[in-house]
């Protein structure tokens, strides 16, 4: 099994606590006052950035597309990382029922790769999964954020898995499910699957991953 992490694994960050890192790494870069619709486009978290629209915004301001980016990557993965120290950020009650299965298991999160370290360190998961993967700092790497399947694949490969399954929690997931060809369970913990539109089909929908269990059996 394979799971993403923010709204499967951990709470969400609070959409605020992202706004104020990319704002913070505006003015880091001299930008003091960035245009509030370029704050909300550098802080989408689940695979709607593009190489393209950072490279435009960073235009309008003479930056270093290359450079804001991983600075924005560097300063929300530490941001994140006092939300999970401060307690603001937690780990799901149901995810002790993983510490009960033998399968390999991995991660794979369009969060930073440090957060994502930092999650499995933080919260002793380090021996219950196998392989974990969130994204790198270099720009360039966007590429291979979810709807591609690019670290999903390479979860696969390292859990030599020829039929994982993926438990993610947004239309995002299903797609580089999709792309991966392999099974994917949807998890919405407040059982609100509207938001998700209905033309993305998961292989299955859940509410807890205490119910993972019967979808393996």
């Amino acid at each position: 099994m394979v799971f993403d992490q923010d709204g499967v694994l951990t709470e969400l960050t609070d959409e605020s606590v992202l706004k104020e890192g990319v704002r913070e790494t505006f003015e880091s870069h001299g930008v003091a006052d960035p245009n509030p619709v370029h704050v909300d486009e550098l802080t989408e978290p689940i695979g709607e950035i593009t190489v393209e629209i950072v490279s435009e915004l960073c235009a309008d301001y003479d930056l270093d597309p290359r450079t804001l980016w991983t600075e924005r990557q560097r300063t929300l993965a530490e941001l994140q990382r006092i939300e999970i120290r401060d307690g603001r950020k937690q780990l799901y009650g149901d995810v002790e029922h993983l510490h009960r299965s033998d399968l390999k298991m991995g991660i794979v999160s369009n969060n930073q790769q440090a957060t994502v370290e930092f999650v499995t360190e933080w919260f002793d998961l380090e021996d219950r999964f196998d392989t974990y993967y969130g994204v790198d700092p270099a720009l360039t790497d966007l590429k291979n954020r979810k709807p591609d399947p690019h670290y999903l694949e390479r979860a696969q490969r390292d859990l030599e898995s020829t039929d994982p399954l993926y438990v993610g929690d947004s239309s995002t997931d299903i797609a580089a499910a999709h792309e991966a060809g392999i099974d994917v369970a949807l998890l919405r913990r407040d059982e609100d699957y509207d938001s998700v539109r209905r033309n993305e089909h998961a292989t299955h929908r859940i509410a807890s991953i205490r119910e993972i269990g019967d979808l393996i059996e």
